[in-house]
């Protein structure tokens, strides 16, 4: 597992790159510091722009056992596996798939922060879950 994340935080990935025939498809990214909760998570991949068809990634939680998670999104169902921390801290490091034109890496890290904002601002406890290693999270 430690080699997962260190191949995560040690990528290059583009912050925006076409794909498909005639650049039909564009990717995304986005990389933040900042843990997640589970009810922000879920808020903000449920809210995504129109036009995003995937993402993926790894995601720093703010659970007290130190557990991150990999993301994966296909249209509008996601789900998260956890995973026990290693040696290092973890950072969030998302990449999306869209539609053309769908959004900017501006816009989809301003509608992540802003939801993390509103969800810690309203101090949503989001859900208690004794032990998370026996779940799989999934955001339907």
């Amino acid at each position: 597992m430690d080699e997962l994340r260190h191949r995560a935080s040690h990528s290059h990935v583009p912050t925006h790159h076409e794909h498909g025939p005639e650049g039909r498809f564009e990717a995304w990214s986005y990389h933040g510091d900042v843990p997640w909760s589970f009810k922000a998570l879920e808020q903000a991949m449920t809210s995504l722009p129109h036009g995003i068809y995937r993402a993926k990634g790894i995601v720093r939680l703010d659970l007290a056992t130190g557990d991150y998670g990999i993301f994966h999104l296909t249209g509008r169902r996601s789900w998260l596996r956890l995973c026990e921390p290693g040696h290092s801290e973890v950072t969030t490091e998302l990449i999306f798939i869209g539609e053309r034109n769908a959004t900017t890496n501006e816009e989809i890290r301003r509608h992540l922060e802003q939801t993390q904002e509103e969800v810690r601002r309203r101090g949503d406890a989001g859900y208690v879950i004794n032990d998370l290693r026996a779940f799989s999270v999934v955001f339907a």
